[in-house]
């Protein structure tokens, strides 16, 4: 037994607080959600960023997180605010940070927020690779069915229009209705 006779409670572990977030709050925290998660896979190199972006951004958006990064979720100036925007923006960019390559990681880390660190990583990586773009569309016009199925012909195809696809910028939201 630890923790003064609690079985269940290790002595190490703080309960947390009720906090009384709504989960639609941007500034709630599931129970499930840590620091040492890794919330999209491939890792960031330096030549996938258009397909890791889009990966990163619905990884964030099914964690109600993607305010954090596009700005939306403003630093709030009251203290109990403050205090769950903190938590929320320093675990949106450890993820970020667990999400990039070793080799890039340590220049990830020391930006005051989640937003100027993905601003600085889209800075860095989101140019375009005209050679990879020549490359992608020759293979497309060069594809053949030969002796695939359909089927195979079909996912090859649309493997390689996806690539393609990733080249274009993620248009931002502007109707209003992004998570709050």
């Amino acid at each position: 037994m630890t923790n003064g006779g609690d079985p269940i409670q290790p002595s190490n572990v703080i309960p947390e607080k009720d906090t009384g977030l709504s989960p639609t709050s941007p500034y709630y925290v599931h129970p499930s959600d840590n620091l040492t998660s890794l919330i999209y896979s491939p890792l960031l190199t330096s030549d996938n960023y258009c397909t890791w972006g889009r990966g990163m951004m619905k990884a964030l958006s099914a964690k109600g997180k993607t305010g954090y990064i596009d700005g939306t979720v403003k630093k709030p100036t009251n203290a109990t605010d403050l205090a769950h925007w903190t938590r929320c923006d320093d675990l949106v960019g450890r993820w970020i940070s667990n999400s990039v390559d070793p080799e890039i990681r340590s220049s990830t880390q020391n930006f005051s927020s989640a937003h100027e660190q993905w601003l600085d990583i889209k800075s860095r990586f989101s140019h375009h690779n005209a050679s990879k773009l020549y490359a992608l569309k020759q293979s497309i016009a060069l594809l053949k069915q030969d002796n695939l199925s359909v089927a195979m012909y079909y996912t090859r195809l649309k493997s390689l229009w996806d690539q393609l696809d990733a080249f274009r910028p993620i248009e931002p939201c502007i109707c209003g209705a992004g998570f709050t």
